[in-house]
């Protein structure tokens, strides 16, 4: 049985305002911190083990969004125009909406916002590790 008591999933825009596709995976409890994945070129936030990763930090009380960067999985935009650069930007985007949403999402009376920002986490897979 899976640690995570609600799964959201959700569309955002990154910079190019490309809407890109998302996660996010919420612990029982309040969280612990918010750890975003970054998937490998080629690859979406469903495969190269991320789903497990995420599976077992939230098992741990992490909330963990893991998000289709532009050209890749359910979200909009070419993969020929990736590049590193552009990688960072959806990660920024990414990192911003996940914490909007986290907040929104916790449990009544979690008390996110008075406890302060959560600890952020990254984890990589590949060319997103980079």
């Amino acid at each position: 049985m899976p640690a995570f008591s609600r799964v959201r999933h959700f569309n955002f825009r990154n910079g190019q305002d490309e809407l890109l596709s998302g996660s996010l995976l919420l612990p029982k409890q309040a969280p612990r911190g918010l750890v975003v994945s970054a998937h490998g070129f080629l690859e979406d936030r469903g495969k190269g083990g991320l789903p497990q990763i995420a599976d077992a930090l939230s098992r741990e009380g992490y909330a963990v969004f893991s998000f289709d960067q532009a050209g890749h999985g359910a979200s909009d935009g070419k993969l020929e125009g990736m590049t590193l650069t552009r990688q960072v930007r959806d990660l920024h985007s990414a990192v911003e909406a996940a914490r909007r949403r986290v907040t929104a999402y916790a449990e009544p009376g979690a008390a996110l916002k008075a406890a302060g920002p959560l600890p952020l986490f990254l984890v990589g897979r590949s060319l997103g590790a980079v």
